[in-house]
C-alpha cells in the first residue's frame, strides 16, 4: 500500500473516536478515574472516552497494519483488551476527508521502519471539567525516529489539523485543515511575526507552566502575554494559526503528547522559505526522537514555534537552565 493511502487511511482511523468521545461527554457517565499522581502532584485523570478511543483507535489500526509498531497512553490502563469495533464515518465527513487527501503525493514506505504513537485524548483534565475547546485527539506517524505525519483532530469542533512534513508544498505538503459539516471553521491564521518589536505571545500548560515566563525574560524576551490553556494538540494549533508566537513547556511531557505537533511544526517549516527545519526541541536545541525504543519522557523542556528568529533568542538561556 503506497503511503499516501496509508497516511489517509490513519486519517479516517484518527476521526473514528470522536463521535464517541462526544457521546460520552454528552451521557454525563465519563466514569472518572485517577491514573496516579504526576510529578508535580497533580493528579493525572482517566475516563471512559480516554478507553473507549484508544481501544478504537488500536484495533483500527491493528487491523490494516499489524506489523507496524504502535504506542498509545492509555496502553497501560486498557485492561478489557478486546478489540471495539469503530463507529462509522458519515458519508458526507468522509467525502470532505478524502476531498482533503486528493491533492496528496508520496512514495511508498515500509512498514517495519513506522511507528504510531496516538494521543487517545489530549487534554483529559479539562475534558472532565466540560473546556471542550481544548480537547483532541492525536496520530503521529515516525518513520526512522522522525515524525512525518501529524493529526490533530478536535472531536467537538468537529475540525482537524493535519500535515505530511515529507511532502513538499507542491506535493500536498504543509499543514493543512479542514473542517466537517456542521463544525467550527477554522480562524483565519495570522502569520505576522510581530513578537520583536510588540513582545512575545507565550503559551504555556494550565496546570504545568513552570516558570516559562520567567526563563523567557531573562532571555532577553519582551513578553507581551502569557496565555494558560490545556492541551498539547491545542497550543500547537493556536502557534500554527499565529494567534501565539511560542509553546513552552519546563517540566516533563511525555512523547504522546507531542508528536503529532512536532510533525505539523516540521511540515510548516519545510513548506517555507529559508532554512529553518521548524519541529519542536528541547531546551538544549536538540531534535526530539520518536523511535520505537526511543524514552517515552521529554525531559529537558521544549519550545515550539514558526519563528526562527524567535527560536535563536530563546534556546542559549534554556539551554543553560537545562544544563
Amino acid at each position: 500500500m503506497s503511503s499516501a493511502w496509508s497516511f489517509g487511511l490513519k486519517l479516517i482511523v484518527a476521526l473514528l473516536p470522536c463521535f464517541r468521545i462526544v457521546e460520552i461527554s454528552k451521557s454525563g457517565k465519563i466514569d472518572e478515574k485517577n491514573k496516579g499522581n504526576l510529578a508535580s502532584g497533580i493528579s493525572d485523570p482517566l475516563t471512559k472516552a480516554d478507553l473507549e478511543s484508544h481501544k478504537i483507535l488500536t484495533s483500527s489500526i491493528r487491523s490494516s497494519f499489524p506489523d507496524v509498531a504502535l504506542i498509545s497512553e492509555e496502553k497501560d490502563h486498557a485492561k478489557d483488551t478486546h478489540a471495539m469495533v469503530p463507529p462509522s464515518i458519515p458519508p458526507i465527513d468522509l467525502a470532505v476527508i478524502m476531498h482533503a487527501l486528493s491533492s496528496l503525493k508520496m512514495d511508498s514506505v515500509d512498514h517495519e521502519d513506522v511507528v504510531v504513537w496516538i494521543d487517545p485524548l489530549d487534554a483529559t483534565k479539562e475534558f472532565t471539567q466540560g473546556l471542550e475547546e481544548y480537547v483532541t485527539v492525536m496520530a503521529c506517524i515516525v518513520i526512522s525516529g522522525i515524525p512525518v505525519g501529524g493529526i490533530v483532530h478536535f472531536p467537538f469542533q468537529r475540525r482537524t489539523m493535519w500535515a505530511w512534513a515529507a511532502a513538499s508544498k507542491q506535493e500536498g505538503g504543509g499543514v493543512r485543515n479542514f473542517t466537517l459539516p456542521g463544525g467550527s471553521p477554522w480562524p483565519q491564521a495570522l502569520h505576522e511575526d510581530t513578537w520583536s518589536s510588540n513582545g512575545a505571545r507565550i503559551i504555556v500548560s494550565r496546570s504545568h507552566a513552570g516558570s516559562v515566563e520567567t526563563d523567557a525574560r531573562n532571555a532577553g524576551v519582551k513578553v507581551r502575554a502569557v496565555t494558560p490553556a490545556g492541551g498539547s494538540g491545542y497550543k500547537v494549533a493556536e502557534v500554527l494559526t499565529g494567534a501565539q508566537d511560542v509553546y513552552m513547556h519546563s517540566t516533563i511531557i511525555k512523547k504522546w503528547d507531542i508528536c503529532a505537533g512536532d510533525a505539523l511544526l516540521r511540515a510548516e517549516a519545510g513548506s517555507a522559505a529559508g532554512e529553518w527545519e521548524g519541529g519542536i526541541r528541547d531546551w538544549h536545541g536538540e531534535e526530539v526522537r520518536y523511535g520505537q525504543h526511543d524514552p517515552v519522557k521529554l525531559t529537558n523542556g521544549l519550545v515550539a514555534t514558526r519563528s526562527a528568529e524567535l527560536y535563536s533568542k530563546l534556546q542559549p538561556h534554556l539551554s543553560s537552565i537545562k544544563s
